[in-house]
């Protein structure tokens, strides 16, 4: 009865989340596990943001409604052309894209002018960003930053973070229609007493305890 009521509450509504990590698109490939500070972070790979990624509000959306703030590209230098067209997409329209310049693709598919093409389209989306003295370049409604992290970046950019306790605490928030939906665990078998704080104004909270 437990695990069925966080189940039924975890389906509600859709995932908040602010940052969306790809895959790399060469070897090895998988999700990857990463830091949480403040701020929730999902992983796709390059086919999600290839067909189903688009522009909102500055915002980035997938085609059934779920909302990124920031797109993180892995930390390596390949990206195939398909990949950084779109990426060079996203950002004209208005995104946020944190990540290294890519320099040549990880296929041999149409090899050399693949990794030319990359090439080409790095330069005009990073321009002379480089991840250590310049480290943001705008292009088109949107920029690109390297060398800085995607927590700092939503800070500087005014996000609050979505969550914050003065002890670890594991979360999930989820948003309905009418309401945000917390799940808040303690990931410790002892009992703790925490200050939290949740990035909602204008609500009322209710605690739901699944026993």
């Amino acid at each position: 009865e437990y695990l069925a009521r966080c189940q039924h509450m975890l389906r509600q509504g859709l995932f908040v989340v602010d940052i969306c990590y790809v895959q790399p698109e060469a070897a090895p490939q998988g999700t990857q596990e990463h830091r949480r500070n403040d701020y929730d972070y999902d992983n796709c790979s390059a086919e999600v943001v290839l067909t189903r990624m688009n522009v909102r509000d500055g915002n980035l959306v997938l085609s059934d409604g779920l909302t990124y703030r920031l797109l993180v590209l892995p930390d390596v230098v390949t990206m195939t052309p398909e990949l950084a067209r779109k990426v060079r997409e996203l950002v004209e329209q208005g995104a946020t894209v944190a990540g290294p310049r890519p320099q040549k693709s990880p296929s041999l598919v149409n090899f050399p002018a693949c990794d030319d093409e990359v090439q080409r389209i790095a330069n005009e989306v990073w321009g002379d960003c480089d991840g250590t003295g310049i480290k943001e370049h705008a292009f088109g409604k949107g920029r690109v930053v390297w060398g800085i992290a995607p927590e700092e970046i939503l800070a500087k950019a005014g996000v609050q973070p979505d969550f914050t306790a003065g002890s670890r605490l594991n979360y999930i928030h989820r948003k309905t229609d009418d309401c945000d939906l917390y799940f808040v665990a303690n990931p410790r078998p002892q009992n703790l007493s925490a200050v939290c704080s949740f990035r909602v104004s204008g609500r009322r909270p209710e605690l739901w305890w699944p026993d």
